[in-house]
C-alpha cells in the first residue's frame, strides 16, 4: 500500500525493510502471502535475475527518503542506477542477454529515461521539495534555486536546458546500439518505447523549456503516427539486414 501523507520518514524505512526482508525469503523459495512477490522470485529465479539488482532499486527508495539534492551528474547516478538503470539490466537477463556490452546500453536507456523524467517533472519535483539535476551544472550555468521557487525561465535556464537535452540525446543515442543484440521479437517496442519517450524533450523544446507550467507529453495521435513510421523504419533495416535497426 502507498504510504500516507502524515507517515514518518521512519515508518517508510521500516515498510521498506520489510518489504525486502519478504522479498528475499521469497527469492529464497519460503513462503509469502504476497502473490506479486510470489510471482517475481519465481521469475527471478527461472531467469537468473541477480538479487542485487532488487536490493539496489531498493536501496534507491530509500534514498529518496533524505536525499533531495545531488551534487554531481556522477552523484545523481547512484540514484538513477537504482531507480532505472536496473530495470533495463533486468530485462536484458529476460531476454536471455547478459553480455557486458549489451547490459552498458540497458542501463544506459534507463538512466536517458530517468533523466528525461527529471527534466519535464522539474516544477512537480520541487514542489515536493526535490531537485534531480546536478548543482554544480546548475552553478555552471548561472541557474538557482530561484529559478525552480519562481518558475523562471530566462536565458540562464534555456542554455542549461539545452545541455541537458543534448546529453539525454546522447544516452539514448548510446542505448540504441545495443538494441540490435536483443532478439528479434523484442527489438522494435524496445526501440519504440526509447523513441516515444526521447519525444518528450522535443516537446519541453517546442515549450520553450517552461517545464514549470506546461508537462511536456506527446498526445494519442502523435504516439500511433510515431509507432506506425518507425515500424516500417524498423522492417526494411531488420529486411536488409537481419538484426540491423535504421
Amino acid at each position: 500500500d502507498c504510504p500516507s501523507p502524515e507517515m514518518t520518514l521512519e515508518r517508510i524505512r521500516q515498510l521498506l525493510d520489510s518489504y525486502e526482508r519478504e522479498w528475499l525469503r521469497a527469492v529464497c523459495g519460503q513462503p509469502v502471502e504476497h502473490p506479486i512477490l510470489r510471482a517475481f522470485a519465481h521469475t527471478v529465479r527461472q531467469y537468473g535475475i541477480p538479487v542485487k539488482l532488487t536490493a539496489d532499486f531498493l536501496d534507491a527508495m530509500r534514498m529518496d527518503l533524505t536525499q533531495h539534492r545531488y551534487l554531481t551528474f556522477e552523484a545523481l547516478q547512484q540514484y538513477t542506477w537504482g531507480s532505472a538503470s536496473v530495470v533495463g539490466v533486468m530485462m536484458c537477463y529476460l531476454f536471455r542477454q547478459t553480455d557486458p556490452q549489451t547490459l552498458f546500453h540497458a542501463s544506459q536507456m534507463g538512466l536517458a529515461m530517468q533523466m528525461t523524467n527529471f527534466l519535464r517533472d522539474v516544477g512537480e519535483d520541487y514542489a515536493r521539495g526535490r531537485i534531480y539535476l546536478p548543482q554544480d551544472e546548475m552553478a555552471r550555468f548561472g541557474v538557482c534555486e530561484a529559478h525552480f521557487a519562481q518558475g523562471r525561465v530566462d536565458d540562464r535556464w534555456r542554455v542549461f536546458m539545452r545541455f541537458q537535452i543534448a546529453r539525454c540525446r546522447e544516452l539514448y543515442a548510446s542505448a540504441e546500439q545495443g538494441i540490435s543484440s536483443l532478439p528479434l521479437r523484442v527489438q522494435f517496442p524496445v526501440l519504440l518505447g526509447a523513441r516515444l519517450y526521447a519525444e518528450i524533450l522535443r516537446k519541453i523544446e517546442q515549450n520553450g523549456y517552461d517545464v514549470f507550467q506546461y508537462r511536456a507529453h506527446t498526445t494519442y495521435f502523435e504516439k500511433v503516427r510515431r509507432a506506425s513510421r518507425l515500424y516500417w523504419e524498423w522492417r526494411r533495416g531488420a529486411w536488409t539486414n537481419g538484426r540491423t535497426l535504421v
